[in-house]
């Protein structure tokens, strides 16, 4: 179910704060925010509530041709996410429970890069990562969504 924000901010910069704290607020660990995109498609906002929802997926790494089994990119597709619209905000971080990687920490010491893209509204958008040093296995990211 959608928490309802009241009294959103109208100011572009408050209002990209204010998403940040959002995500905090909904975070269990403290992990790297790596990717903050579509926040209100640079417009003021004039809602006076916002939705937020989150959604959790693995992205998996892993190269069978490569001697040391690692790749350098990673990307998983969500869909059925009827809330997305071209003015969600999406934030991406990395979060435990992964079999490979269980400490988000890892994703940071690695260096990956989270961006969200190819977003189609109601239906869903691309994870994607890139480790520029290559990496291997799977890891949790969380996604928090504000319209």
């Amino acid at each position: 179910m959608p928490l309802a924000v009241t009294n959103l901010p109208r100011d572009l910069a408050v209002l990209n704060k204010w998403a940040l704290a959002i995500e905090n607020q909904l975070r269990t660990h403290t992990t790297q925010i790596t990717s903050v995109v579509n926040v209100a498609n640079n417009a003021a906002a004039s809602a006076s509530e916002v939705n937020v929802y989150a959604v959790q997926a693995t992205l998996t790494f892993g190269n069978a041709d490569s001697p040391d089994g690692q790749d350098t990119t990673a990307r998983t597709t969500l869909t059925g996410l009827t809330w997305v619209k071209t003015t969600t905000c999406l934030v991406a971080t990395f979060t435990d429970g992964s079999a490979d990687h269980p400490d988000p920490d890892e994703a940071i010491v690695e260096g990956i890069v989270l961006s969200i893209g190819n977003v189609q509204p109601g239906i869903g958008f691309d994870i994607c990562a890139y480790a520029p040093r290559g990496t291997w296995g799977t890891y949790n990211v969380n996604v928090v969504g504000a319209n």
